[in-house]
């Protein structure tokens, strides 16, 4: 069983894994952080030097346009627009709004996109874009919700949740992208755009102290080195308590920690031709990511004797919980302009490593723990074929090919409390995608646009399963079991119709989109038939409108989707732990619902942002659910039951957001900005039997910044003090909610946090 990209198959994936894990990224740290020091050092002197010889931009894109709303540029359709003339759904977020609403994490995100919720579990991402998410947990899984980084799809559902470093713009795509963004963006598609270093020199720096001993410190520094290269350094760091209050637990951390540093850099070698890559080390080590509590109060080690707190942020766990990851990714995009087309390549390289541990019966009863560790490693290029802006027929055309090797290798201990397991499992699935799409714009008239699209994949996994005998027999340890290599094809064909048209300042659209989610195999069970693709079909008619002179915009969007064979993960025995886990396709479902959003410039100083989502899904057909019942003996049994017209789960009926910007010269010199944001989550279920819910929710946020007035008349330094504060009601809700055999694991959301954070810009 032999891997290519360098992977090798290690049954004894403790001491392999780790060593691996050791050497390569210590080694990625210690370069990465060399150069960063070294370009620290010459950057600045280099930065100053080129300044003075390179003339000021014009306007930006996405500057405020007089007393108005500010123009946002957006890349959803893989080219540079008005986000008001893209005929779909899109919540664009500046780095502006990132930073007043201390918006600081991917989760985060869906505090400003309504129709996104966005949970983890055990440190797995779970997004799900107006009910259409994924709830497998395995590496090899991708998300209904892809993410993308600089136009590089991210695949490990690990390496999505995590700090926002170095942001120029997040862009929420609602709505199947089986076209431009065909990797499984079945639900819809996150899409990050990094700080892009320009020839004029810029610094920025911040510290922040919050409660919980938050410190978190960010910088950056970017600049012309040479008439035709501009480098940028971009660095993070964070650390913090635990929001629980837990038991001591050898070896379980009691902070967490993430980091990251990103060196980017642009060079044109020649007009007409621009490179731009990046290289990024990223590492978290958390307790929260992975820490489950015990939510049941008749759980099954309350049954057995062990005394059980059950409340919000109270762990009860004797076994360590723990999750760390280490990221490397690298990216080359390259772009040469030929004038009748402009060509585009997307080259990426990304690789992690992470580990996770877990009590999984949530009690100080030794009942049940477990540990597993995860590799994802994947290669992808992308080649596109523009036509230039501006004509009759404007078409964009393409070649994409990815490449992955992922899974896991859990090590499952348990007590002599449940007769003890005594195999562990190893799964790898490779993962081989073949792609062509086109997508052309056609205006027969003036002010109509009609376009047709699709894309057409071939996708191919492969998995490799081995179990290892953990405890020995007759003193001996059993060599591994391999299985048979197990390989399976699909191919699908996603279309794309569109028509919009232009009435003065408003866009009317309609379109029909289809997508797909990729079959998937699970990596914990031997000989099990893997799932076939998740498949969409979705209606949606809108308009998009700037009124009264740029000082309102209001967009509106209506949708139908129509699934088959919907991929879901059942527990078949309710033990959490992945050997008795499915994947199986969950027939059809339906869903329906409204978005709409405004915004207002009431006075040059005074803004209003206001968004709404309602939504409405069922399940049409899935007979045979394995649901979650109380058990009389302590903790849950599994009942097969017919979820036949229940809502899905993660898809609340209603969302909405409503926030306000403030902002003002002060008399004695310098700029207040004010901000407070209201999010309210009208509820929604858990899984699919409906039993277990997540209440109506809301939160309360806000900010207030006074940036000081630069020290000289001709100096362009400005710092800036800020005081905020998140959940400010300290209102309780879930991040996740896990029903099995021992009990009720929950991840509560993060309370009431508050800090201060000083800031330095040039």
């Amino acid at each position: 069983m032999a891997f290519e990209m360098g992977d090798t198959m290690f049954i004894n994936a403790r001491s392999s894994l780790v060593g691996e894990l050791r050497a390569e990224y210590r080694f990625a740290y210690r370069l990465i952080l060399t150069v960063c020091i070294l370009a620290g050092i010459a950057l600045p002197e280099i930065g100053r030097a080129q300044q003075a010889r390179v003339a000021v931009a014009d306007t930006e894109p996405g500057q405020q346009n007089g007393s108005g709303l500010e123009e946002i540029v957006v890349t959803a359709q893989r080219r540079e627009q008005n986000l008001q003339d893209v005929p779909i759904k899109v919540t664009a977020v500046t780095a502006e709004m990132l930073e007043t609403t201390r918006t600081v994490t991917t989760q985060d995100l869906q505090f400003l996109a309504p129709s996104l919720v966005y949970n983890q579990v055990g440190g797995f991402a779970q997004p799900s874009l107006r009910g259409v998410g994924s709830d497998f947990t395995s590496p090899d899984v991708d998300e209904a919700v892809a993410m993308y980084i600089d136009g590089a799809f991210v695949a490990d559902s690990q390496s999505t949740i995590q700090n926002l470093l170095g942001v120029e713009r997040v862009e929420v795509l609602a709505g199947p992208q089986g076209t431009l963004f065909g990797r499984n963006a079945l639900a819809g598609a996150i899409s990050i755009t990094t700080l892009t270093p320009q020839q004029e020199f810029q610094e920025h720096a911040s510290v922040t102290r919050g409660n919980y001993n938050d410190l978190e410190t960010t910088a950056q520094i970017s600049g012309g080195v040479t008439s035709d290269l501009a480098v940028g350094l971009y660095a993070a760091t964070t650390r913090s308590d635990s929001i629980y209050y837990r038991p001591f637990v050898s070896g379980q951390p009691d902070h967490n920690d993430e980091d990251g540093v990103r060196l980017k850099a642009v060079y044109t070698p020649i007009d007409k031709v621009k490179l731009t890559g990046s290289i990024e080390y990223t590492e978290h080590d958390s307790l929260d990511l992975t820490a489950f509590r015990q939510g049941q109060v008749n759980s099954l080690g309350s049954a057995l004797g062990a005394p059980v707190v059950v409340g919000p942020y109270q762990l009860n766990n004797d076994y360590p919980d723990k999750n760390t990851n280490r990221g490397l990714a690298a990216t080359l995009k390259e772009e040469v302009d030929l004038n009748a087309v402009q060509v585009v390549g997307i080259s990426n390289y990304r690789s992690n490593r992470s580990f996770t541990q877990n009590d999984l019966d949530a009690t100080s009863a030794p009942i049940f723990g477990g540990y597993a560790y995860g590799t994802n490693r994947q290669v992808s290029q992308e080649l596109q074929v523009l036509s230039p802006k501006g004509q009759a027929i404007e078409w964009i055309t393409g070649l994409y090919y990815y490449r992955q090797v992922g899974g896991q290798v859990p090590d499952v201990n348990q007590s002599t409390d449940i007769p003890p397991a005594n195999t562990s499992t190893t799964g790898m699935v490779r993962t081989e995608s073949y792609a062509g799409f086109g997508q052309a714009t056609y205006s027969p008239v003036e002010n109509l646009r009609i376009t047709l699209g699709g894309r057409y994949t071939d996708e191919t996994k492969t998995i490799y399963l081995a179990t290892l005998q953990l405890a020995p027999v007759d003193g001996v340890l059993p060599p591994a079991l391999l299985f048979p290599d197990q390989s399976k094809t699909w191919e699908q064909f996603t279309p794309k119709f569109e028509i919009d048209y232009r009435i003065g300042q408003t866009l009317l659209y309609a379109s029909f989109d289809e997508g797909f989610q990729s079959g998937a195999f699970n990596t914990l069970a031997p000989n099990d038939a893997p799932a076939n693709p998740e498949k969409l079909k979705s209606y949606s008619i809108g308009s998009k409108s700037d009124v009264f002179d740029g000082r309102l915009r209001v967009n509106v969007d209506a949708y139908y989707y129509n699934f088959t064979d919907l991929q879901v993960s059942i527990d078949t025995a309710g033990t959490g732990s992945g050997e008795n886990e499915k994947f199986v396709n969950a027939a059809n479902a339906q869903a329906y619902g409204l978005e709409a959003s405004a915004q207002a410039a009431v006075t040059s100083n005074f803004r209003l942002n206001a968004q709404v989502a309602w939504e409405r899904t069922k399940y049409t057909q899935f007979e045979n659910y394995p649901a979650e019942v109380p058990s009389p003996t302590g903790g849950y049994a599994t009942v097969d039951t017919n979820v036949t017209g229940n809502p899905l789960p993660r898809a609340p009926k209603w969302v909405g957001t409503l926030a306000a910007d403030y902002h003002t010269e002060v008399s004695w010199g310098g700029e207040m900005k004010a901000n407070l944001g209201w999010y309210y989550n009208g509820g929604f279920a858990w899984d699919s039997s409906n039993y277990f819910r997540q209440s109506a929710y809301e939160l309360l946020n806000g900010s207030l910044a006074y940036t000081l007035p630069s020290a000289r008349p001709s100096a362009s330094g400005r710092w800036t003090v800020a005081a905020w504060a998140k959940n400010i009601a300290n209102r309780n809700y879930q991040d996740a909610v896990y029903p099995i055999a021992f009990g009720l694991l929950t991840q509560d959301g993060i309370p009431r946090t508050y800090g201060v954070t000083l800031s330095y810009n040039y």
